[in-house]
């Protein structure tokens, strides 16, 4: 029940909202604020099949992965939004079987998407430097996001920052992809600086975050 869209509908107030792909919803349900979003897929693949993965254990599901790697984030102090439940549903097309998921996570009060900001208004050094300790303190805890872009960095209403959508995200051990990690942000940021009119980024503000980064 939780994670159908039209019964939360009946029972509380949702409101969908807009992600890459479209299928995430505002939750309010007894007093509780969440963010309800199923997993869809894209690229090629989407135009002819929109929700289903391959799998053969809950463990292997993108649903269960992503809700355990929110909690040992959460429990480590990492800014991210606290998990509240996922959903896994299989069914079998010649014997092959496949599935369905979803996760619920809690809202964060007051949140703005950094592309959403730039589009209003420039950040301040200080601002670029608070998203570039934000992402170090992720990359010191081995957490790769797995994209890293301008729509999963959330500013609160405190303009405290976090990071969401952890899918195909993971603890890894290694260094190497680290910089890759950060290139894939600033490629990001280039593309929404030539698709907008309007959006205040530049070189500079690349480095403060950089800087920042590089300082811990």
């Amino acid at each position: 029940m939780l994670f159908d869209p039209k019964w939360l509908h009946a029972h509380g107030e949702t409101e969908q909202i807009k992600t890459g792909r479209g299928d995430a919803w505002l939750i309010n349900y007894q007093e509780h604020d969440w963010v309800l979003r199923r997993y869809r897929r894209g690229g090629m693949v989407a135009k002819f099949n929109k929700k289903y993965y391959l799998g053969w254990c809950l463990e292997a599901t993108r649903a269960w992965k992503e809700w355990h790697l929110l909690y040992a984030m959460h429990e480590l102090g990492l800014p991210v939004p606290r998990p509240v439940a996922a959903t896994v549903c299989w069914s079998y097309s010649r014997l092959v079987p496949v599935y369905q998921a979803g996760i619920l996570i809690n809202k964060i009060p007051g949140a703005e998407t950094l592309a959403d900001k730039l589009k209003k208004d420039s950040l301040s050094e200080t601002e670029w430097n608070a998203v570039g300790r934000c992402i170090r303190k992720f990359h010191d805890a081995s957490v790769f996001h797995a994209d890293l872009n301008a729509d999963n960095i959330l500013f609160d209403e405190n303009q405290k920052i976090y990071l969401i959508d952890f899918d195909r995200g993971e603890f890894r051990q290694s260094n190497h992809w680290k910089n890759s990690n950060l290139d894939r942000l600033n490629r990001s940021l280039t593309k929404l600086m030539y698709l907008n009119a309007r959006f205040y980024y530049a070189a500079s503000c690349w480095n403060y975050l950089l800087n920042a980064y590089k300082n811990g």
